[in-house]
């Protein structure tokens, strides 16, 4: 269950509270396409960082608030990784593999507070 604008659940009731989800989160992506696209994509991680950390601070579930840990220049190095990987497999590490880099490299950054 979402609930936009809600105080945060009760501990142990399962529900996933959004807090003030509406013009921040999306100011964040805005800004953090503009950061890409300016940056021809070399900005890459510190944008996903930028989002991470908002998406972070608004999330609680069962009451406990999301604390992301990660840090861009964390992501830059999985983003090279990737990069170097693709350049030697021509593509196929990104088509299978890349993108659970990154999922794998911010699900270890997550933590409950």
């Amino acid at each position: 269950m979402i609930n936009i604008n809600a105080a945060p659940a009760a501990t142990g009731d399962g529900k996933f509270v959004i807090m003030k989800a509406y013009k921040i989160p999306c100011m964040t992506k805005l800004m953090s396409m503009l950061i890409i696209c300016g940056s021809a994509g070399f900005a890459y991680p510190w944008a996903k960082q930028m989002v991470l950390e908002k998406w972070a601070s608004q999330v609680r579930i069962d009451g406990k608030r999301i604390v992301y840990s990660g840090s861009a220049m964390g992501l830059f190095g999985v983003w090279v990784k990737i990069f170097i990987y693709n350049m030697l497999t021509m593509g196929l590490y990104g088509c299978c593999c890349g993108g659970w880099e990154v999922e794998t490299y911010v699900d270890k950054h997550l933590d409950w507070n």
